[in-house]
């Protein structure tokens, strides 16, 4: 049942996260919609607006989760009663080794990840905000981080670089082959599989799933 046991606590942990949102955020923003109001919400300052869109985001990302989690919990389920009246013993697993509670975080637009960077912080991560590659990787040369986060485009001084996320991605693995790289960017990501080729561990627009790599890397308790 361990498996079950797991994957039930991955469900249960983003619900009660953003339960709280879900019920008081859109009466606040009814209030406050009306209003040129800026508030700084994980190091940065947005705009309501700005943040209504990212809750938006979050909720209905986490909707999709919920129904994906539920329906892993119930397929562990069937197996694990399969398993138990066949008398199958599986080893249990070895505990992961501490890695640091800190996330680099490369976007040349930090304000669009208020909420997922001040969440992250609520929970004792040490979240640094670079807003291109070089500032980055002079970051990443310096510090310890259980996992590194990028965008995949990105202005570069006055130039947009559409595989900033792959060049960042090659120059990191350069350095460690094996720290989870995730490339937090939108669905339609035209060098998805590039990133993937170059030892991207993920490529997600979902934040529930940049969580999920983030506890999985250790980075979340």
């Amino acid at each position: 049942m361990a498996e079950t046991f797991t994957a039930i606590a991955a469900l249960a942990w983003p619900v009660l996260v953003f339960a709280a949102l879900i019920v008081f955020w859109k009466p606040l923003t009814r209030l406050l919609g009306s209003a040129d109001v800026t508030v700084e919400i994980g190091g940065q300052k947005v705009s309501i607006k700005q943040l209504n869109n990212q809750q938006t985001e979050l909720v209905a990302d986490l909707q999709q989760e919920v129904a994906r989690l539920s329906d892993r919990v119930a397929a562990l389920s069937r197996g694990q009663s399969a398993g138990t009246q066949q008398g199958d013993a599986r080893p249990a697993l070895a505990e992961p080794a501490k890695v640091p509670q800190a996330v680099l975080w490369v976007d040349d637009k930090p304000e669009n990840n208020a909420v997922l960077v001040d969440q992250l912080r609520r929970d004792g991560v040490r979240v640094d905000l670079a807003t291109s590659t070089a500032e980055g990787m002079d970051l990443f040369g310096r510090r310890r981080y259980g996992i590194v986060v990028s965008d995949m485009v990105r202005v570069e001084g006055r130039e947009t670089v559409p595989d900033a996320g792959v060049r960042l991605v090659k120059l990191v693995r350069a350095v460690d082959p094996t720290i989870p790289f995730v490339v937090y960017s939108g669905p339609r990501q035209a060098y998805a599989r590039q990133a993937r080729d170059e030892g991207a561990t993920e490529v997600t627009a979902s934040p529930m799933r940049l969580l999920q790599q983030c506890r999985s890397a250790g980075v979340l308790e």
